[in-house]
């Protein structure tokens, strides 16, 4: 007990500047530890936003493309348009566009890191399948 108050005696013989200083210091401390832990969660909010961005674009790209592969009833009918027209005219020369179903997956790859590894993988062997054709 007697050096608990001795203890007691000794810091309170301190000067007021120096008590002033460990307060101000104290706070400065608290407020880096504050602002870490915040600087921490914005990051982890804003990953978080990148991620939902990135899956609904790119999901909605897929799905515009399934969508447009899918309709049977309408690849059947501008299959048959064009075998009429190679049929009837001599002098058509039958091109296979060139289209680019990739826009979205080409701005992101550079992010798909922000992928959870269970959604690159089908990500990235669909668009691979994709280029393929």
């Amino acid at each position: 007990m007697d050096a608990l108050v001795a203890l007691w005696h000794w810091f309170g013989a301190w000067d007021a500047r120096i008590w002033q200083a460990i307060i101000a210091g104290s706070f400065v401390a608290a407020g880096w530890l504050v602002n870490g832990r915040r600087n921490r969660l914005a990051a982890r909010r804003l990953r978080a936003e990148r991620l939902r961005d990135a899956h609904r674009a790119i999901f909605a790209e897929i799905d515009a493309n399934l969508s447009n592969l899918l309709d049977e009833a309408a690849l059947r009918a501008e299959a048959s348009a064009f075998a009429l027209r190679i049929y009837e005219d001599p002098n058509f020369v039958p091109l296979i566009p060139r289209e680019r179903h990739d826009r979205i997956f080409s701005a992101l790859e550079s992010e798909v890191h922000v992928l959870p590894r269970v959604t690159i993988d089908p990500i990235v062997a669909y668009y691979s399948q994709l280029l393929s054709l």
